[in-house]
């Protein structure tokens, strides 16, 4: 598990005004940028006087402007020096979302909007981890590891009773895209996002400092894993064309110090069927690097 981004708040409002700036540089003019209209003014009203730390962040309006700022600084640092293999048209439909996520449902623009900017986000994850990046439009993400071809399908289920479906279309949607596009050494991962089944009062995370942030994470991301069905392990697990299920836990959490911390991780090697053993060494390598504290 990592927990990723952190950010002082004396720093916090100037990392968004320039990753804000570089949104509208790429996507054109503010007003295509609707979902961040007011964000930098409830950060700056809740940031204290002395720029040290944050106050009176239990409100919905303030927890949802701190994570959509999160977000869109991980995508800015990850990406404003290598526009080679930056996805400008996902970026231009993650800027261009409703400015609420209340109004969020299957299939709308806010949904469509919110699950482009957790693949920019996993994309930007797993660049940080230092994987080679590919601009394709076959799969969420594609990236190489050891002359393989690795395939990444994002799913954001809106709720913990639909993780077995998401989990269901990531199988098959690798399997598809795997048999349609690639010959040779193919692995494939779902990255699961669980933030929505956190309960209502977990939508900030406040904890005295990192470790119980970690420990925290952890508890809460093994409850989920625990939740997921056994047949849908299973076929995980007898799945060739899904080496990993990577449950995603992402929302801010801010300790005693005042830090800023977004996204932890936790990675469950499930799906290791490979044979040959060499293939097992290469998978278990890659799941070291997804998650170095593994």
């Amino acid at each position: 598990m990592n927990v990723e981004e952190i950010i002082e708040p004396s720093d916090f409002i100037s990392e968004f005004d320039n990753a804000y700036s570089w949104l509208v540089e790429i996507c054109g003019r503010p007003a295509k940028i609707g979902r961040f209209r007011g964000c930098r003014e409830i950060l700056q009203e809740v940031l204290t006087a002395d720029g040290k730390h944050f106050a009176k962040i239990r409100d919905y309006k303030t927890i949802y402007a701190i994570n959509e700022a999160l977000e869109l600084i991980q995508i800015w640092r990850m990406y404003r020096a290598d526009r080679d293999i930056l996805p400008v048209d996902k970026l231009g439909i993650y800027a261009g979302g409703p400015e609420s996520a209340r109004t969020e449902y299957a299939s709308n623009s806010s949904n469509l909007a919110r699950n482009t900017g957790f693949e920019l986000t996993m994309s930007a994850t797993l660049k940080r981890r230092g994987f080679d990046m590919l601009k394709s439009n076959e799969s969420d993400i594609i990236f190489t590891f050891h002359n393989s071809i690795v395939m990444v399908e994002c799913k954001r289920p809106q709720s913990e009773a639909k993780y077995r479906r998401a989990i269901k279309d990531g199988l098959k949607q690798l399997e598809q895209r795997s048999k349609n596009t690639f010959s040779g050494t193919f692995w494939g991962i779902i990255a699961l996002a669980v933030g929505k089944s956190l309960h209502k009062g977990e939508n900030i995370i406040v904890a005295e400092n990192d470790k119980a942030i970690h420990e925290y994470c952890h508890m809460r991301l093994k409850e989920i894993a625990l939740s997921i069905d056994e047949e849908t392990w299973g076929n995980c697990r007898h799945s060739d064309y899904c080496q990993i299920l990577l449950l995603v836990l992402h929302v801010p959490a801010i300790d005693e110090a005042g830090k800023i911390i977004k996204r932890a991780i936790i990675t469950d090697a499930h799906g290791i069927n490979q044979t040959i053993p060499e293939k097992q060494k290469v998978l278990l390598g890659l799941i070291k690097k997804l998650d170095p504290k593994l």
